[in-house]
């Protein structure tokens, strides 16, 4: 009777936007008040950012660290690199040799969006005595919930059923890249709530039913959060064009090139990645202009980018999608592994069209293919430029593709009658243990 009467009033529809948003919610709020280490994906220098935004708006190049991040690595350790000190308190925190970076900001490569945001989310949490740190982590409940929800809005619409969505939903949860974004403070945070969101307005634009130019102000915004948040945007523009491409070829209208430059698509795609880039060079003159004067010691010496480092990071976000290099949660990085053999088989089997399926899976494979392999390399020299350094790029970043690369794999997994059910139990067990782990 009374699954009846909840069927009539529609909440079995929304059960599983209740499931994502509370394993979201549960994953958060059990894991993030158990990390007494700072992460060691630079939380340090952005809880130093999370402090100081209120009161000056952004920090700049050379700008030194404050007393509560400097407080907060002497006493709480950064996790697998450095244990608490005994006696933190007696330290000399306006000493620079004891911190990261010579005692100066990493943090400030990005723009005070993300953090704004996230400390006007905090607050509710600091009024029930939680300091500012533990804040800005369960904030990321927000940030996972929403990703995982706009997900759930694009795997429906691109025609994958209920069962296999909230499996593939709550998988998404389980992730190690998505444990390190969403637990701790992390610029990656809105990863997956960025993407899934320009995806789902990538394919509503291939289908025509919104505007093209949407794309504009999504892209600005998204590279204000964050600099590799133009990727999925870039995805998506490859996606729009080859599907423009695809339909010039079937329907033989005479020359190519003219017929993509008079197609409100492509143009608002040009212009909108156009824009984001633009965006990114006008911080990069801000900080410029306010950066501090440069001390010695602090920073990693000058390296020479080769050609060699870009060809090692080609196939690095493509074949370890949703992990880490520290994964953590047993069946959760299986079902990072099984993403990522289900993303190759995805991409090359739509690419090559070895499975017969329709121009929009096949635009997508390309977008996401394409955009997946010079990912690696784009941000090697992106870090590059910024720092004159050459990094182990953290298998964390590939966050930013996730949604997508999950998308292809519910459209090509769709076809399977066991997949559904499947997915949901591993999906399931998958957020269990990460949530106890």
């Amino acid at each position: 009777m009374i699954r009846a009467l909840l069927a009539r009033l529609g909440s079995w529809r929304v059960l599983p936007a209740v499931v994502l948003s509370l394993a979201s919610v549960a994953l958060v709020a059990v894991q993030a008040p158990q990390h007494s280490a700072l992460s060691l994906y630079d939380e340090y220098v952005y809880y130093d950012y999370l402090v100081k935004v209120p009161t000056q708006g952004l920090v700049v190049t050379g700008e030194r660290t404050g007393p509560e991040a400097r407080s907060a690595i002497l006493c709480r350790g950064v996790v697998n690199i450095t244990d608490p000190k005994s006696n933190c308190e007696s330290y000399d925190i306006t000493d620079d040799k004891y911190f990261p970076y010579g005692g100066r900001t990493g943090a400030d490569i990005y723009t005070p969006l993300y953090f704004a945001v996230t400390w006007v989310a905090a607050q509710p949490f600091t009024w029930f005595g939680i300091g500012l740190l533990d804040a800005g982590r369960l904030v990321g409940m927000l940030w996972l919930a929403g990703g995982v929800l706009v997900l759930y809005a694009l795997l429906r619409r691109l025609g994958v059923g209920r069962l296999l969505a909230t499996g593939l939903g709550l998988g998404v949860v389980a992730t190690p890249s998505a444990y390190w974004a969403t637990t701790y403070l992390s610029t990656d945070a809105p990863a997956i709530l960025v993407s899934a969101g320009a995806f789902l307005l990538g394919v509503a634009v291939m289908r025509r039913e919104r505007s093209p130019w949407w794309l504009l102000p999504f892209t600005v915004i998204a590279v204000a959060l964050k600099v590799q948040f133009i990727f999925p945007v870039l995805a998506v523009g490859l996606a729009i064009i080859v599907m423009r491409i695809l339909a010039w070829r079937r329907d033989r209208d005479p020359g190519l090139v003219r017929s993509l430059l008079g197609d409100r698509a492509v143009v608002a795609v040009v212009v909108s990645v156009v824009a984001g880039v633009i965006a990114q060079a006008v911080w990069l003159v801000v900080r410029t202009v306010l950066a501090k004067p440069s001390v010695d010691g602090g920073y990693l010496e000058a390296e020479k980018l080769n050609p060699v480092s870009l060809v090692q990071n080609v196939f690095l976000f493509v074949s370890n999608v949703g992990l880490d290099q520290t994964n953590v949660g047993a069946i959760g990085t299986f079902f990072g592994y099984l993403l990522t053999m289900a993303t190759a088989t995805f991409l090359v089997v739509m690419i090559t069209r070895l499975v017969k399926g329709s121009d929009e899976e096949t635009s997508l494979a390309w977008g996401l293919g394409v955009i997946g392999l010079l990912m690696g390399p784009a941000l090697l020299f992106l870090v590059w430029m910024s720092s004159r350094t050459i990094i182990e790029l953290p298998l964390r970043y590939g966050i930013v593709l996730l949604p997508g690369f999950v998308a292809g794999v519910g459209m090509l997994v769709s076809r399977l009658r066991w997949a559904g059910p499947a997915t949901a139990v591993l999906g399931v067990a998958a957020v269990l243990t990460s949530i106890a782990s």
